[in-house]
């Protein structure tokens, strides 16, 4: 018994200021995560939406995204401050003791870095998801930039571009 409070596998001690892992990595991985899922099934929505209309769950995936981005944000914030009433390591100590006697405090100190790391990651991807969450909101249309037999997009934008050639004499070079 006394032996796992040495090593630390019995938990985090409450006095060390140490924290769960699981906290730290939802800290440090959730915003990231949030937003590749966004990212990812927002464009699987998107011709779903246009069939039907509806861009209710476009919005919904935006906003769930969202909060989830802010928690993981909250989650670091809290863990920081949680951490920083640990006491620092003593420096002329450090090397004349027992170091297991500091690694309390210096694992408090890398795991106060992962969740600051964590917040400022979190609020990077935060704001990401909020723009492109608003950017189909209130500014482009995502249903104009699918293509259909009609009007393949890349077929238009290659004879726009052949056009811009040709009108500045480059069109002898296109084969």
């Amino acid at each position: 018994m006394e032996r796992a409070a040495d090593t630390g596998s019995a938990g985090p001690d409450p006095g060390s200021g140490s924290v769960g892992r699981g906290a730290l990595w939802f800290a440090g991985l959730g915003g990231i995560l949030a937003w590749s899922i966004h990212l990812t099934a927002s464009y699987a929505l998107v011709p779903y939406m246009c069939m039907t209309g509806r861009e209710l769950p476009l919005h919904l995936l935006t906003a769930l995204a969202a909060v989830v981005a802010a928690s993981a944000m909250v989650a670091g914030w809290r863990l920081h401050r949680q951490l920083l009433s640990v006491p620092p390591i003593p420096e002329a100590a450090e090397w004349t003791e027992d170091l297991r006697t500091f690694r309390p405090a210096a694992r408090a100190r890398i795991e106060r870095f992962l969740a600051l790391f964590g917040t400022l990651l979190s609020a990077f991807f935060l704001t990401l998801i909020l723009v492109e969450g608003l950017q189909v909101l209130f500014f482009v249309d995502p249903c104009r930039a699918i293509p259909t037999e009609d009007s393949p997009i890349i077929l238009m934008e290659l004879e726009g571009w052949m056009a811009r050639c040709d009108s500045v004499g480059m069109g002898a070079y296109r084969g």
